[in-house]
């Protein structure tokens, strides 16, 4: 493919999957230039392949059944060099052949790691001359080929999903390998079904399922019962040791027999864990078992190698053949997100019905209830203006309303870092140093009660530092890991230039500079966590003072959670867990987690009440009572009531709607330079921020109404 900006053809809409540019097709005088050009260099360059490989003497069988069939599934044995030499192989054999210019292939790999690391392989193999036609595309890096027309690119399947929303049909590609597809995460099994249309719409491209195990016949039916081509390959022989081997071979006591049931439930054991490694390195031979050790799979790829399991061998026998599949025990909201982007007008239920493994129809229509409660999809399950803006953010789609709303709130910065930290932790957490993470983290606290903003402060704070000595300084004072925060911080800029997909910002530099105009109200802690909440409700919690033991004592002075769905504790891992000084009955939150019967809140945040009242979607109900001040409730939402005077109630909806109205009015415009509100917007933001910066968001009171007498009716 060529790109001409003066070219106004249909297929100037769609994006190169391979540079990433506009894509219009070669014309037949290019494509013939192009191919004489590609084997003529080939020819010159003459590519080695280094060292023999099993799968070197089947080059010929697996060009041939790609060649026959559209869509092939190839089984091939784990260390025979599927991955490095396969693409090659039809890379080579395209060029060699008539359609040579025609030749594009995508390479998708399950991790960001192996995906750059098998395209370095292969660029090398293919010598000093053919380099440039080899890259590799990941999250937060891209090295691409100079050009498409005889190119290989190595992907990660998140990539290529994104890739698809521009070029559905993958034009200009001829080859799509799906690596390691017996993995079958939630992005694989998407990807297999948007595969399914791309083929019908594209009869010239080819797809290949590589499976080193797995249900192969259940792939194969999938797509129409296409062939399976075994490849055999070669492992050195491994010794299996289970967790009673382990154990003896160490000197320790071998533990006491466990039921089923507690064995599905057992967490490993980290410190085990340590001390197998720490054995292995200590005792094992040198080489032979360095890295040869961490699963079956590969300790036997070079040599002789040994395999350290810690359950126990009867375990092993009651274990599931295949994995269960993600997308069978994952939260969905983020799939159809991506299901509403590559089909708009179809029913969530209906879509993911096509899937390999469809999960049960009742959790997605709980999952599309989500994201109708959030704002991100209407009552006809369309993507909202709300919706549209989210689906260009690349994580959570609570976190991703968050960012949206950052920007409309001049308070970027601080959401960038929370939702970065969210998806990394920059904590060094293990078992042997929480007690250093607990402190550190009440230390960045501080007042806030907020585990979001001690990511916030720890990722600003690093930034400001200057020099590598005072950078490592601040990480061994709060336990903090240098290649999380780099990594968080790569995490922030994508974010960002996400944000300017979504046509919120101009560019995606001004939005982690803390002068900018987008982070004018970063310092101002309590809009940052209003601007949480109103992206992450209904997570929400309400703090109670005073709890009953089993043995019916009442211990005033503990505190107890509770959400909607009933009692939570604060995970060991959050600043709050055991702060007696809440300064507000209700916190927020982002992940839980359920262990033994028990939900625990992983971050929190406190948050001022009148934040959850003018900025969540929540729909209010008003009750009049005897006494002067009216109730007003959430309805299906028990746990939240205020009370008001009328005349301070009617002043509070008018901000609460003019909020409201603010925000849709900017979502529904097309970019950042005609989003901007103008004096009223910046007004109505800056009377947000007076409002909860002087109330006082917990009255001390033990019922469970808002006292507002101390708000001042001329600050509305």
């Amino acid at each position: 493919p060529v790109h001409d900006d003066d070219d106004d053809d249909d297929d100037a809409l769609i994006t190169d999957a391979i540079t990433g540019k506009r894509y219009r097709a070669l014309r037949h005088e290019e494509a013939e230039s192009l191919s004489d050009h590609l084997l003529s260099l080939w020819m010159r360059a003459g590519p080695g392949r280094g060292a023999e490989l099993p799968v070197d003497s089947y080059k010929e069988s697996v060009l041939e059944a790609v060649r026959a069939s559209q869509v092939v599934v190839m089984v091939v044995i784990t260390g025979c060099g599927k991955t490095t030499r396969i693409p090659r192989f039809l890379l080579e054999g395209q060029v060699r052949r008539v359609r040579r210019a025609e030749c594009n292939i995508l390479v998708t790999q399950p991790r960001r790691i192996s995906a750059v690391s098998v395209a370095h392989r292969v660029a090398q193999e293919m010598g000093p001359a053919l380099r440039h036609c080899v890259g590799y595309q990941v999250r937060l890096e891209s090295r691409p080929p100079e050009r498409s027309g005889g190119a290989l690119l190595f992907l990660t399947v998140g990539v290529l999903l994104r890739k698809l929303q521009s070029n559905p049909g993958l034009q200009g590609i001829s080859h799509v390998i799906v690596d390691e597809v017996h993995e079958r995460d939630v992005n694989t099994d998407l990807l297999l079904a948007l595969l399914l249309s791309s083929i019908k719409n594209n009869p010239d491209l080819r797809v290949l399922l590589m499976s080193a195990t797995g249900d192969t016949q259940r792939l194969s039916q999938y797509f129409g019962g296409c062939p399976v081509v075994h490849v055999p390959g070669f492992m050195h022989p491994v010794q299996a040791r289970f967790l009673e081997e382990v154990l003896t071979e160490m000197g320790r006591p071998t533990p006491p027999r466990r039921d089923r049931e507690e064995e599905k439930e057992v967490a490993p054991d980290l410190d085990l864990v340590a001390d197998v490694i720490d054995h292995i390195h200590s005792n094992r031979e040198p080489g032979k078992d360095a890295f040869r050790a961490d699963r079956r799979g590969r300790a036997g790829r070079c040599q002789p190698g040994h395999s350290y399991h810690l359950f126990p061998r009867k375990q092993l026998d009651r274990m599931a053949v295949f994995p269960v599949p993600e997308i069978l025990r994952t939260p969905l909201e983020s799939v159809i997100i991506q299901a509403k982007i590559h089909c708009p007008h179809s029913k969530a239920v209906d879509f993911l019905a096509q899937v390999l493994d469809s999960p049960d129809s009742q959790v997605v229509r709980v999952a599309v209830k989500s994201l109708m409660d959030i704002g991100v999809l209407d009552a006809a399950e369309n993507l909202t203006p709300l919706g549209e803006r989210v689906a260009c953010m690349s994580c959570d789609p609570r976190l991703g309303k968050a960012l949206v709303l950052s920007a409309l709130f001049s308070c970027v910065l601080p959401v960038l870092s929370v939702a970065a930290c969210l998806t990394r932790d920059p904590f060094y957490n293990s078992m042997q140093n929480r007690a250093l993470v607990s402190k550190a983290k009440a230390a960045l606290s501080g007042s806030s009660c907020s585990d979001h903003l001690v990511f916030s402060r720890v990722v600003q704070s690093w930034k400001e530092l200057q020099g590598r000595e005072s950078k490592q300084e601040f990480l061994d004072q709060y336990t903090l890991s240098g290649a999380s925060l780099r990594f968080i911080h790569g995490l922030m800029q994508q974010f960002g230039e996400n944000l300017c997909e979504a046509g919120l910002l101009d560019a995606s530099a001004e939005c982690l500079r803390l002068s900018s105009g987008l982070n004018q109200h970063s310092q101002q802690e309590q809009l940052v966590k209003a601007v949480l909440i109103a992206g992450l409700y209904p997570h929400l919690i309400q703090v109670k003072r005073g709890t009953v033991t089993k043995g019916g004592r009442y211990r005033p002075e503990n505190l107890s959670y509770r959400t909607e769905s009933g009692p939570v504790l604060l995970h060991r891992s959050s600043a709050n867990r055991g702060n007696p000084d809440l300064s507000s009955r209700w916190l927020t939150f982002f992940s839980a987690v359920k262990s033994n019967g028990q939900v625990f809140i992983r971050d929190s945040s406190v948050v001022h009440p009148l934040a959850l009242l003018l900025l969540t979607d929540c729909d209010l109900s008003e009750r009049g009572n005897a006494r002067p001040n009216h109730s007003v409730l959430l309805p299906g939402h028990s746990l939240i009531r205020w009370e008001f005077s009328p005349h301070v109630w009617e002043l509070l909806w008018d901000l609460r709607t003019s909020l409201q109205a603010m925000i849709h009015r900017s979502l529904r415009r097309c970019d950042r330079r005609s989003t901007s509100g103008g004096c009223k917007d910046s007004e109505l933001v800056a009377l947000l921020v007076e409002l909860l910066n002087n109330t006082d968001p917990e009255p001390g009171s033990d019922q469970e109404e808002f006292s507002t007498e101390n708000i001042r009716s001329d600050r509305l």
